[in-house]
């Protein structure tokens, strides 16, 4: 074979395998890669999937125990019972005096799973015995607020019986087990939760 003829067999070699090698090495790759892509298109979903899973299975742990501290189911029920623990509270353990406990008007949506009761406090007590109130009243396990506090004092010196006026919110969800006539036992008399360096005085 002349050197002509070698020269253009080799140009002729390069050419076919420069059109062909590609196609061959796609139809090795391409499976492969397709594969790889369909595997992690289903990784996704898996993992899409067990997120959502755990989102719900947390958010169902999370009302369950939104559940427990929920008044009674009964918006009837419910507000009697806090209006009366209100009360205990207020005259049993933080020992105000004058007290008064006014309900606000139910509050219900149509499309919400909860109520709100609304209630308003209205007595006379010092310091102590509004630090009292409140420390025993932050320890209850239910769904409950604080909405207003306001406390006027008519000395600015010694410790005078303070004008108290607060509103509470609690809420009560319409498929909570259902509480008793109270929601805590009676028994927790007030020197259960005294603090013995601040007289209730």
């Amino acid at each position: 074979m002349q050197m002509r003829e070698k020269i253009l067999a080799g140009g002729l070699a390069a050419a076919v395998g420069f059109y062909f090698v590609p196609m061959v090495w796609d139809w090795f790759v391409a499976p492969v890669e397709e594969a790889e892509r369909t595997l992690a298109s289903a990784e996704k979903i898996h993992n899409d999937r067990k997120n959502d899973e755990i989102s719900v299975f947390a958010k169902q742990r999370l009302l369950k125990e939104w559940k427990g501290r929920s008044l009674s189911p009964k918006k009837e029920d419910a507000a009697r019972h806090y209006q009366q623990w209100l009360t205990d509270l207020a005259e049993t353990v933080g020992e105000f005096s004058n007290v008064q406990v006014i309900p606000d008007p139910v509050s219900a949506a149509a499309n919400q799973p909860f109520v709100a009761v609304r209630f308003k406090l209205k007595a006379d007590a010092t310091m102590a015995q509004v630090r009292q109130f409140l420390f025993r009243f932050s320890q209850a396990d239910l769904m409950h607020a604080i909405t207003l506090l306001n406390l006027e004092s008519p000395a600015a010196t010694g410790n005078p019986k303070l004008s108290v006026n607060m509103s509470f919110e609690a809420l009560s969800m319409k498929d909570a087990p259902p509480r008793g006539p109270t929601l805590f036992a009676r028994t927790e008399v007030a020197e259960d939760w005294q603090d013995p360096t601040q007289p209730l005085v």
